[in-house]
């Protein structure tokens, strides 16, 4: 659509600042020849008034709200870049790599890549910075998680529609179904994405505290069972 290689979708709800913010920093960053941003906008109609994009970017407000994953499968089906960013409203893009997109971008070189992720201070699994392996660059690994996720257009559509509804793990979906096609899923360690992490569903849900709440038990064993359900107890054992 844009004519660039990257579609960037950011769904969003009511998070200005911290909407705002993310995009300064990747216009600051990024090589805007590169990319196109699509601000998939679930929440106020008037955030197109008060948030300056520019040229590089477009803001499409849904008529209701479709959640994380319903926002994400409408931007995969309205663009036709190449390559798909999607990435959360609470990341910020430090100012000290500005090679960062097109450093992930080539690693797709190799065909049989289908997703690459960045490392952060708040990710699950070998992309946390605390946690991770560092005797690698680069390491492929069983899943990766989405606040910051760099997929090749053709692997999610030969996977299909990404798994609106869920009630979390949208990105182990798609993981899982990615290597079932046949494709690799890689973490980029020279890369570093800074997440504040469980903004939007804190707010709307609850923290962890609450019954219910984003992060809770209660949560983590709706989306268990959902997994199993879908995947089966071995598959989901062994990419977890």
């Amino acid at each position: 659509m844009s004519g660039k290689p990257v579609a960037i979708l950011v769904p969003t709800f009511n998070n200005f600042n911290q909407l705002y913010a993310m995009l300064k920093s990747l216009h600051m960053t990024a090589m805007r020849s590169l990319f196109h941003v699509y601000v998939l906008n679930n929440g106020h109609p008037d955030l197109a008034k008060h948030l300056p994009i520019g040229e590089h970017a477009t803001i499409h407000t849904f008529e209701k709200n479709l959640g994380w994953e319903g926002a994400l499968d409408w931007g995969r089906k309205n663009t036709t870049e190449p390559f798909l960013l999607f990435a959360n409203d609470d990341i910020y893009f430090p100012p000290n790599n500005s090679t960062y997109l097109s450093n992930m971008l080539s690693l797709f070189r190799d065909p049989l890549i289908g997703a690459v992720g960045p490392t952060s201070n708040c990710v699950a699994g070998e992309q946390n910075v605390f946690y991770g392996d560092f005797r690698y660059h680069l390491k492929t690994v069983k899943y990766l998680i989405g606040f910051c996720l760099l997929l090749r257009r053709e692997g999610l559509d030969k996977i299909g529609e990404l798994p609106v509804g869920c009630p979390g793990g949208d990105d182990l979906d798609i993981s899982i179904r990615l290597r079932k096609s046949g494709y690799q899923l890689v973490v980029d360690r020279g890369v570093y994405v800074h997440h504040h992490g469980f903004q939007t569903g804190n707010r709307v849900h609850g923290d962890s505290s609450v019954p219910g709440g984003w992060n809770s038990q209660q949560m983590s064993d709706k989306t268990n069972n959902w997994f199993m359900k879908r995947h089966g107890v071995k598959e989901v054992m062994e990419t977890l």
